[in-house]
């Protein structure tokens, strides 16, 4: 079985999200989550704090993906161009485009940096008010798939159609 890290969004309202994950992803792989210190008292996210958290993650494990949420998708994106993780691949859900300027992350650098070395998934919603597709086509390199699924709200909750593109993306069907 596949080991597999859940990384969730900036708000404690992805505790809900990454519980649900866990529970439909566990029946196909080993699953790791990181619950962010910032969940509990609603402040904003720590990298350098979490950073250490999702290195400590990984130490005893080579073989893993990743599929991340909004600030955990930045965050793992960070980690990985940073060469503190090395997973097989990554797949990330609803890039966080005004976040990432609010935070001054140059989010196209780093998503440039990592796809040169690692293969990515990119879902997004249509109208996501954190970042239009169509916004995130714009700044990714053209080796980076992206599937663009309908909504206008910054929640990714169809996990069974989320988890079977993620699932084709990690089995090579694209």
């Amino acid at each position: 079985m596949r080991n597999l890290l859940i990384l969730g969004g900036n708000s404690g309202n992805n505790i809900k999200w990454i519980k649900a994950m866990q529970k439909k992803y566990s029946e196909d792989y080993n699953t790791r989550t990181i619950f962010f210190d910032n969940w509990h008292d609603n402040t904003d996210l720590d990298f350098s704090k979490e950073l250490v958290k999702l290195k400590n993650m990984v130490k005893e494990i080579d073989d893993y993906y990743i599929v991340a949420k909004s600030a955990g998708a930045i965050l793992s994106l960070i980690a990985i161009s940073e060469n503190i993780i090395s997973p097989n691949k990554i797949a990330i859900m609803g890039v966080p485009l005004k976040y990432a300027k609010q935070k001054n992350i140059n989010l196209e650098d780093i998503i440039t940096c990592v796809g040169a070395k690692k293969e990515i998934l990119v879902i997004q919603q249509k109208n996501d008010p954190q970042g239009k597709s169509e916004e995130i086509r714009k700044i990714l390199p053209s080796n980076i798939k992206v599937i663009e699924i309908m909504g206008n709200q910054h929640t990714y909750t169809k996990i069974e159609m989320i988890k079977s593109f993620i699932d084709d993306f990690f089995d090579q069907k694209y």
